[in-house]
C-alpha cells in the first residue's frame, strides 16, 4: 500500500478482510464470532448481555439463555425486542461501565 493511499479505513477493510478470509468456518460467521475472533483477536470475550443484545439486532439465533435475558427485560419495561422482527435502528440505555462503547464499536 502506497503511503499516498493510506487511510484507517483502507488499513481497517484490509485487516478484516484478511481475518474474515483466514477464518477456519468459512462462509458467514456470527457477530459474537467476529467481535471474539477479529475485533478482540481472541482475547476477551462479550459479557452475556452484549451478546443477547448484538445477536438480537443482527436477527441471528439466541441461546436460551439469552431468551431468558430479553424476556426478563420485557417483563420489566427494557426492551422492545420482538422476535423475528429485522432491526435498522438501536437505542441503548445503559449505565456506567456497561458495555455500551464495546457493543457500539462492534456495530
Amino acid at each position: 500500500m502506497a503511503l499516498d493511499s493510506f487511510s484507517v479505513e483502507s488499513l481497517f477493510d484490509t485487516l478484516i478482510a484478511d481475518g474474515i478470509s483466514s477464518f477456519e468456518g468459512g462462509g458467514n460467521i456470527s457477530i459474537v464470532e467476529f467481535a471474539e475472533e477479529f475485533i478482540f483477536n481472541g482475547k476477551n470475550q462479550l459479557y452475556p448481555p452484549q451478546r443477547a443484545i448484538l445477536k438480537a439486532f443482527y436477527g441471528e439465533e439466541l441461546s436460551e439463555d439469552e431468551l431468558d435475558t430479553l424476556e426478563y427485560w420485557t417483563e420489566l419495561d427494557r426492551t422492545t425486542y420482538v422476535p423475528g422482527r429485522n432491526y435498522r435502528h438501536l437505542v441503548l440505555e445503559a449505565g456506567r461501565r456497561s458495555g455500551k462503547t464495546t457493543i457500539i464499536s462492534i456495530l
